[in-house]
This record gives structure tokens, C-alpha cells and sequence, in this order.
């Protein structure tokens, strides 16, 4: 499994990740999210 984390700031996690081409998007707080592509 891949994972990135980002600084997401005004995009939703799983528009941004969707977006960047990851499946799906979990947020950690303070604007950051990570992408995971299973």
C-alpha cells in the first residue's frame, strides 16, 4: 500500500487524494490529510 501525507488546506481528503489519483483519504488534523492507493 502506498501513503503520502499533505498539507490539504481548503480541498476535502478525499477530493484531494481522489484528484491525486490515490483511492482514498484519511484526515490527521490541522489541514493534513493522507493519501493511501490500496
Amino acid at each position: 500500500m502506498l501513503m503520502a501525507c499533505y498539507s490539504a488546506g481548503q480541498l476535502g481528503c478525499l477530493v484531494f487524494c481522489n484528484e491525486a489519483e490515490y483511492s482514498y483519504g484519511k484526515c490527521i488534523g490541522r489541514g493534513r490529510c493522507c493519501c493511501y492507493d490500496l
